[in-house]
């Protein structure tokens, strides 16, 4: 897979993440049949924990107080790719930022892949378990390519068992892509989809069974 980041490509063991601005334009094109991911934002491109317990899965602690200034304009052409993400803070995120708070982005972004799946969230694409507060996405969020899945959302594109609060996109959220396959296409002014993953689902990482909560949160776009 390929992780692009304006700071930081990818990230495993970092215990916090604070005041990082990028203000550089990201271009990402893709062409070849082997490349199966691909993340890419502004500030990181993948944070992931591989703890199997989620008390103790903090392995990126705090992410707060970060900024994104500058373009992300996207192209993957490959039969290989089975889905690409993109974000304007961090692309994918995976088990337990304890604080990921106070973060903004002020850069388009414009996808132009032409692959399976895409997700693209104006502060982050995907997030697992955890919150998100005190964050703003200032800038338009735009898909061009077919795929047959797609998840567009001012602030998260796609979340798993996640709270988000005091969030404010100011960004137009606009798909002009065509649908393939399966056909399904996901658009939020502050989420794009919400999945819901049983404990039993996931019995081996100590998940509890919880929904999304979205509080005091607004779609000003």
């Amino acid at each position: 897979y390929i992780a692009v980041g304006g700071a930081i490509g990818g990230i495993h063991t970092l215990s916090s993440l604070t005041n990082v601005d990028n203000y550089g334009a990201i271009t990402i094109d893709v062409r070849h049949e082997n490349v199966m991911y691909i993340h890419a934002a502004g500030v990181v491109g993948q944070m992931i924990s591989y703890s199997t317990d989620v008390a103790t899965a903090p392995d990126v602690k705090v992410v707060t107080k970060c900024e994104n200034h500058g373009t992300i304009t996207t192209t993957a052409e490959t039969t290989g790719l089975g889905a690409s993400t993109y974000a304007g803070i961090v692309a994918t995120m995976t088990r337990g930022v304890t604080n990921f708070s106070d973060n903004h982005n002020h850069g388009a972004i414009t996808c132009n892949d032409h692959v399976a799946g895409r997700t693209i969230g104006g502060i982050v694409g995907t997030h697992s378990w955890s919150a998100i507060t005190n964050c703003t996405n200032n800038a338009a969020l735009t898909n061009n390519g077919n795929a047959s899945a797609t998840h567009l959302g001012g602030i998260i594109g796609r979340d798993v068992l996640l709270s988000i609060t005091n969030c404010t996109n100011n960004g137009v959220v606009k798909n002009s892509g065509n649908l393939t396959g399966t056909n399904t296409l996901y658009v939020g002014g502050i989420s794009g989809s919400d999945l819901l993953i049983t404990h039993e689902d996931y019995v081996d990482y100590n998940f509890k069974q919880e929904d999304c909560h979205v509080t005091n949160c607004h779609n000003k776009a």
